[in-house]
């Protein structure tokens, strides 16, 4: 069996084994990239398009930053990136998960803060370890939103950075239900 559903009565017992649509889907950044252009206050993080998917999980919109969830169900979703200040300093730094399921759009997953980020020290941001349902049949996607304030004057780009050891960043989706 691969990615098998088991069924479990009420005593424990296993009455059924069948091959499942479970799976990851997984996309990292792998270099530094510009993710939020200068004096723009939020931005879609965008992967390279070389996407370890898995389409029973998710496909993944080339160029656009944006997953789109194979079917209605629950997924296991961790976030994360290395930033650092390209030019210039921002401040209330943050990534957030958005997802629409439907007509709705989800915006309640959000990291830590950085008070201020520059271009001295690369900072990692993470979303842990989260659980998403989706439900409608039609219209389910899933992206990572980066925000910067624009408020401090001298507001440069943020990039991406493996400065502190760490990949520059990544998402993973797993279906679990």
């Amino acid at each position: 069996f691969t990615n098998c559903d088991v069924v479990v009565d009420s005593d424990g017992r296993i009455t059924s084994v069948t091959n499942g649509t479970g799976g990851v889907a997984a996309q990292v950044l792998t270099s530094e990239t510009e993710l939020l252009p200068q004096d723009q206050a939020n931005a879609i993080i965008k992967f390279p398009t070389a996407a370890q998917v898995n389409t029973n999980v998710a496909s993944y919109n080339d160029g656009t930053g944006v997953f789109t969830i194979a079917a209605t169900g629950t997924y296991q979703v961790t976030a994360n990136a290395v930033l650092i200040g390209a030019d210039g300093s921002r401040d209330t730094v943050a990534i957030q998960l958005e997802w629409i399921d439907g007509a709705t759009t989800h915006t309640t997953i959000v990291s830590g803060t950085i008070p201020t980020l520059t271009q001295v020290s690369a900072i990692k941001l993470e979303i842990p370890l989260c659980f998403i349902t989706f439900t409608d049949a039609t219209t389910r996607t899933l992206s990572i939103k980066l925000h910067g304030n624009t408020g401090l004057g001298n507001v440069g780009p943020i990039n991406s950075s493996n400065k502190q050891g760490f990949p520059y960043g990544g998402i993973s989706i797993t279906r679990t239900g």
